[in-house]
């Protein structure tokens, strides 16, 4: 399983749910091998220039990462009532058809309270566009800049029933 944070953005609650959904994944899932992919250091300069010519080290081994494995699970911060343009970009860097029967859970994060409902369902078309199957139970997790997901001890119950229940459903598909 491949645990995306898709922001650049540095020491973003993106990557806070992402690791706290990697820690959920890993206590629920043992036997399973999970790899984390953020793009905190991709800018878009480096990573893009020539994108469609030649890709560089970055895109190469993101790629690798995407290729190994069958299941990706989508940490989706709320961007402008959308998904994060970085997300597009890396998508449309990458080899046509990788994506193709792949599956995935989407997590959508926003400071508001529908918890990047419409960004989900944007990113969901992209997905259903490249031939993903997405898991139907989408996790959203509102008010966002209310919480310190960094401090497991201190989120919510609920939250972590959430994020349990959207891990065991997706590995039974």
């Amino acid at each position: 399983m491949l645990l995306i944070s898709s922001t650049n953005r540095p020491l973003s609650k993106s990557q806070q749910v992402s690791q706290l959904y990697l820690s959920r994944f890993n206590e629920l899932q043992p036997h399973l091998h999970a790899d984390f992919l953020g793009f905190e250091k991709l800018s878009i300069s480096s990573a893009f220039q020539n994108m469609y010519n030649q890709k560089n080290e970055i895109l190469l081994n993101y790629e690798n990462l995407v290729s190994q494995h069958q299941k990706i699970i989508f940490i989706l911060p709320e961007y402008n009532g959308s998904f994060p343009g970085i997300l597009k970009l890396w998508i449309d860097a990458l080899t046509y058809g990788i994506f193709a029967g792949k599956k995935a859970a989407l997590v959508g994060l926003s400071a508001g309270m529908f918890g990047n409902a419409r960004g989900l369902d944007h990113f969901c078309e992209v997905l259903n566009y490249l031939q993903v199957l997405v898991l139907p139970y989408r996790l959203h997790i509102p008010f966002t800049d209310k919480h310190n997901f960094d401090k497991h001890s201190t989120v919510d119950g609920n939250l972590i029933n959430q994020i349990d229940h959207q891990i065991k459903t997706f590995s039974l598909m």
